[in-house]
């Protein structure tokens, strides 16, 4: 059974001198994989895609006119205060775009956890 050992370890040594070879002869002398190539096409896309799926940099206000805004806020709890939260930092993120703060003149509570907020920007 020696022989076969040997044969054995010679078709691994064999296998892996034939994959060496493939992999510098791919490689070349400037290190070119066409891995990379596919990589190369693949990341503006993934890159496009997670920018979709992000939050916008400035939040979706209603423009009500005077320097008026309307922002909708939601919660997937049962209570309103959480949804009232969400509205301000909302709002809070839309007049921080600009450097100003949010002041919040009212709320409007709905039954399905969302609330709208009317406020100015200070």
């Amino acid at each position: 059974m020696p022989g076969e050992a040997a044969r054995a370890s010679g078709i691994r040594t064999a296998h892996k001198l034939k994959f060496q070879k493939r992999v510098t002869r791919d490689s070349g002398a400037h290190g070119y994989d066409p891995r990379m190539e596919r990589l190369a096409l693949v990341a503006p896309l993934l890159l496009c895609s997670c920018s979709l799926i992000g939050v916008s940099e400035k939040p979706e206000a209603l423009d009500m006119g005077g320097g008026r805004y309307s922002i909708t806020g939601t919660t997937l709890s049962p209570t309103v205060g959480s949804a009232r939260q969400d509205a301000s930092v909302r709002a809070a993120a839309f007049c921080g775009t600009s450097s100003r703060q949010a002041v919040i003149e009212s709320f409007a509570d709905k039954t399905n956890g969302e609330t709208t907020s009317v406020f100015y920007c200070k």
